[in-house]
């Protein structure tokens, strides 16, 4: 499976110095078909600017806002997410503490298996996530973001315990996979298995707020890359897995550069937190 087949939608949390609708109006002058669409959680064929709660606005920028895509797919749907994010920096938008971007990849035709291994690459690789972003969206220090690790008491990815790994092998359902990497039935966690129910995908958490369009475009195309690999590979476990460098590999080589870039800026930065 390549990372092209696999669809994917975005959750942008901002804030704006211009209400919902004024909003969508500038989005549609960048050619993205938008609407205000006041609150719902309805899937719909156009960006929608929704409200939410939990994000919190600032004098400067009063109007707390999220502007969620419709379904997207490869190529066209970054060049989609890209213009968006474009025209929220030009239209005054920016973000805080309290926003968030959160991808959710297609998992409708998955298999139970196939939704094991997306488990057990996530709790392979969480720790490599956790390098590329910034320390407060690491380990479990986000509470809209707990760590899978953190959750089922595994210090280290390096050897997913015995006992973790029969664990996932052994559920039947989704529902059981979504029970054992998150918190009880919260969705806050870095990958939300809850989504499926609701959705029919799997929602990835972990990034900080940003409406920079080359940051946001290679996380997803990351996640789209790992999403793919998991649903190929037969069975995932501590013997047969893919390495992060795999997945760096699932992006172009300019995306693989700017998130292995990203990296190295973050451990220079702890290092010299450290000193």
């Amino acid at each position: 499976m390549l990372w092209t087949e696999v669809t994917f939608g975005v959750e942008i949390e901002c804030i704006s110095p211009i209400g919902r609708q004024q909003l969508a109006n500038a989005l549609m002058s960048a050619g993205i078909d938008a609407q205000d669409a006041g609150y719902t959680h309805r899937t719909t064929s156009y960006w929608k600017l929704v409200t939410d709660g939990s994000i919190q606005a600032s004098r400067e920028c009063p109007n707390g806002i999220e502007v969620v895509s419709p379904i997207l797919k490869g190529t066209d749907g970054l060049e989609q997410l890209r213009k968006v994010m474009n025209a929220l920096v030009a239209s005054g938008c920016k973000v805080n503490a309290s926003c968030g971007l959160h991808v959710h990849c297609g998992a409708g035709g998955a298999s139970v298996q196939q939704l094991k291994n997306v488990a057990m690459m996530f709790l392979r690789h969480e720790r490599s996530f956790d390098a590329i972003l910034p320390r407060s969206r690491r380990a479990n220090n986000c509470r809209w973001a707990a760590s899978p690790l953190h959750i089922l008491g595994l210090q280290s990815a390096t050897e997913i315990s015995e006992r973790v790994a029969e664990r996932i092998q052994a559920a039947r359902t989704t529902r059981e996979i979504g029970s054992i990497m998150n918190s009880g039935d919260s969705r806050y966690n870095k990958i939300n298995f809850q989504s499926l129910a609701t959705h029919g995908t799997v929602e990835f958490r972990q990034h900080s707020a940003t409406i920079d369009a080359d940051k946001s475009a290679n996380w997803v195309r990351l996640l789209t890359g790992f999403f793919a690999t998991a649903m190929s590979v037969r069975v995932v476990n501590n013997r047969s897995f893919a390495t992060f460098a795999d997945l760096l590999r699932k992006t172009d080589r300019s995306g693989a550069a700017y998130l292995t870039e990203r990296a190295r800026v973050f451990a220079e930065a702890q290092q010299r937190i450290a000193a």
